[in-house]
């Protein structure tokens, strides 16, 4: 990679790729390293000041529907960055100075969950992860056997997919659609509930799906 966040245009949309993986305290922006992500996990999470002068200035260069890409959310309050009143502004103030709806879409993972947002008619989604459900030490379980829980111990505090997650996601810039075709597989072993956790975070179900979504924008 040339940088951590840039754009590109492809067949009728402007996508631009963001780094969240920045600590953010006392106004200083520092790139994940040297286990900071764990030593400071308040502050993690952040567009830096940076890029998001960056984003500002790229959307206002682009004419063409728009589409987001980073690992953190966006948007979530409770497991978005943390500076994520800030950069919603600048989304919609880019299309308020437009005039029509150019950013309209926002993908992102890290959650673990399956979910949509929609907020001044931007699409916030989370792509559900490839891999599990983090559940924590509290909920530590035997999943794979003694053997694979002795080589990889954090497979105890998770409740794992029986296949992998992903998902194909269609976009039509002349119907202005976007299509999430969805995915769906079980859990390997009991459940969240079955375990006793809410089986929510982030305010949404822990669930071992994509949904299907036809979005208009």
């Amino acid at each position: 990679m040339e940088r951590f966040y840039y754009s590109f245009d492809c067949k009728g949309f402007h996508f631009c790729v963001l780094d969240t993986n920045t600590v953010t305290k006392d106004g200083v922006d520092y790139d994940y390293g040297n286990a900071n992500y764990f030593a400071f996990s308040p502050y993690r999470e952040n567009l830096s000041q940076s890029q998001v002068r960056w984003l500002k200035d790229d959307l206002d260069a682009t004419d063409k529907p728009t589409i987001l890409f980073s690992h953190a959310g966006l948007y979530n309050p409770e497991n978005g960055v943390k500076n994520r009143e800030q950069v919603h502004a600048v989304l919609t103030e880019a299309n308020r100075k437009a005039g029509f709806q150019k950013v309209v879409a926002s993908f992102n993972g890290h959650n673990h969950v399956d979910s949509h947002m929609e907020a001044d008619g931007i699409h916030y989604i989370d792509i559900n992860s490839a891999a599990n459900s983090w559940l924590g030490e509290e909920y530590a379980h035997e999943t794979y056997g003694a053997e694979i829980d002795a080589a990889y111990p954090f497979i105890r505090y998770t409740a794992p997919y029986r296949e992998s997650l992903f998902t194909m996601v269609e976009l039509d810039p002349d119907a202005r659609t976007i299509v999430v075709e969805g995915a769906e597989t079980g859990f390997v072993g009991k459940s969240p509930q079955e375990l006793g956790h809410s089986g929510m975070t982030g305010g949404f179900a822990m669930a071992p799906r994509i949904s299907r979504r036809e979005i208009s924008f």
